[in-house]
Order: C-alpha cells, then sequence, then structure tokens
C-alpha cells in the first residue's frame, strides 16, 4: 500500500473520530446517526470558521468537516461519508475553467488546489443528488462548474453604481430583489432584503439548467439555484455572505436552517436506503 494511501486512511479515521465526539454534543444527533456537512474550506481565518458556525446556528448537532487542508484523496474519499456541500467563499476562480484564460491577469489571488478540490467535490455531489449551498465564490463556481461563466472585474466589465466591494470587507451594504415563486423567495418568504457584498467577480451567464433567484440594483445575479429539481438535489447559490449577517436576517437563517434540513432529510434517505 502506498504511503499517500495510507496516509489518507489515517485522515478519514482520525476526522470519523472527531465527527464522533463532536455529534455526541448535539441535540438531535447521536454518534450512530451523525450527519456530516463538508466544507470546501472553513479553517484558516475566522471569517472561514463562520461558514461552520452558521450552520451550527441551524442545528448545533450537525458536524461540519473542513476538506481543504487534507489531501484530495482522502476529501474525495470522506465526500462519500458526508450528507451536504457547502462551498465557501474565497479567492477568485481560475478563468481557464470558463474559457477566459486571457483575462487572468485581471484576477486576483487564484488557489488552484482549490479549483481542482471543488471541482472534483461538486462532481460527486451533484451526480449523487446531494444538497449542495455556494456562498459568494461558491455560487461562482457552481456556475463555472455547470458550464457557464463570470465576470472576471465587476467595475470595469459592468460599471455601476452599485458597491459590491469595499476596502474593508463586509461593511458594503446593498438592496437585492428577489424573484416572486423562486426558491430563495420561497425560502425567505421575503421579496427583498439588504444583504452585505463582498466581491468582484459574479455570476455573468447562468449555466443551462441555472435560473436567477435574485439581482442587485445593477441587475447583477444574488442568488441561482436549478430550474427544474426533477431528479435533482437541492442547490443554492448566494453571491452575498449570510454567515456574516444577523441570523435574524430571513436571507441568513431561513436559508441555514433550510439547506439544513435538506441535509437530515438526504441523510436519512441515504440510511433507510442502506
Amino acid at each position: 500500500m502506498r504511503i499517500t494511501t495510507i496516509f489518507s486512511l489515517l485522515i478519514i479515521i482520525l476526522l470519523s473520530v472527531v465527527s464522533c465526539n463532536n455529534a455526541e454534543t448535539g441535540g438531535n444527533t447521536s454518534k450512530e446517526t451523525k450527519i456530516r456537512v463538508a466544507i470546501t474550506k472553513g479553517v484558516g481565518s475566522d471569517s472561514y470558521l463562520r461558514y461552520g458556525q452558521w450552520i451550527q446556528k441551524a442545528d448545533t448537532s450537525i458536524v461540519w468537516i473542513d476538506m481543504y487542508h487534507i489531501p484530495l484523496d482522502s476529501a474525495l474519499e470522506l465526500i462519500k461519508h458526508c450528507d451536504g456541500l457547502l462551498l465557501s467563499g474565497g479567492e477568485d476562480v481560475n478563468p481557464d475553467l470558463h474559457g477566459q484564460i486571457s483575462e487572468i491577469d485581471r484576477c486576483g489571488t487564484i488557489d488552484y488546489k482549490r479549483d481542482t478540490l471543488e471541482y472534483a467535490l461538486l462532481d460527486y455531489a451533484v451526480n449523487h443528488n446531494m444538497p449542495v449551498m455556494g456562498i459568494c465564490r461558491g455560487q461562482q463556481m457552481i456556475n463555472v462548474f455547470l458550464g457557464s461563466n463570470l465576470y472576471i472585474d465587476l467595475p470595469t466589465d459592468k460599471p455601476s453604481q452599485t458597491i459590491h466591494r469595499c476596502p474593508k470587507t463586509y461593511e458594503c451594504r446593498h438592496k437585492i430583489y428577489i424573484a416572486k415563486g423562486s426558491l430563495l423567495n420561497t425560502i425567505t418568504g421575503v421579496d427583498s432584503a439588504v444583504v452585505n457584498s463582498a466581491h468582484h467577480q459574479a455570476v455573468k451567464i447562468p449555466a443551462v439548467n441555472i435560473i436567477p433567484n435574485a439581482w442587485a440594483p445593477d441587475s447583477v445575479i444574488e442568488s441561482i439555484s436549478w430550474d427544474d429539481t426533477t431528479g435533482r438535489g437541492f442547490l443554492l447559490g448566494v453571491q452575498f455572505h449570510p454567515e456574516h449577517l444577523d441570523f435574524e436576517n430571513p436571507v441568513s437563517g431561513k436559508v441555514a436552517k433550510r439547506f439544513v434540513e435538506e441535509v437530515i432529510s438526504y441523510h436519512n434517505k441515504k440510511v433507510s436506503d442502506e
């Protein structure tokens, strides 16, 4: 057995032990029925830690696992034992993934390791109807994974009076308009909200099978979902950062709770099928 394979197995065993211990402290989940959410990057700063905290505000029994700081083969094995996937915010998506490699000089930092990881995890999750939630970069990656593109730099590609990124992260605020009958509207019960904004890229053309749920005043897409959920798992992307909003804000707490409900439902179905 190769050393890397042994190391990967040890990582999985260690994470399983941690997951069990965390699950035992929850309210609804025992170690025999632990429910896990994979976060593509959930460790490394206070901002990254907020994603897991946001999920646990909805249900303290949910175990979340950072996938970024383990080997790729371990992450691909571990996702099989998870019940939901959350793609967090972060660096720019490699423009080569959506046919715009010539624009790479207009990008900020690119994390090629993360792009590879998220593509692989999305491939598993989508093909197994696992609930998927994308936040900021996460929404952008979903759109790219499904075959479409992004604005490379909003201030130059789509100039407007709406400010999408400020020098102090998460201090920008603007209104969004939510389409009636959309998934985001159904979850939140509102047709508008004030959200934070911390991005310079965004969905340009929605991928096939994807529809916008919300827009900023300048028509930048602020949320996406499947156009038809038949035969597909839950999928929701938001361009803003609900984990940095007041949990009582319907586009924060209600979104977290719905995602967790879908994760639990997926887990229960998986257990019943075993």
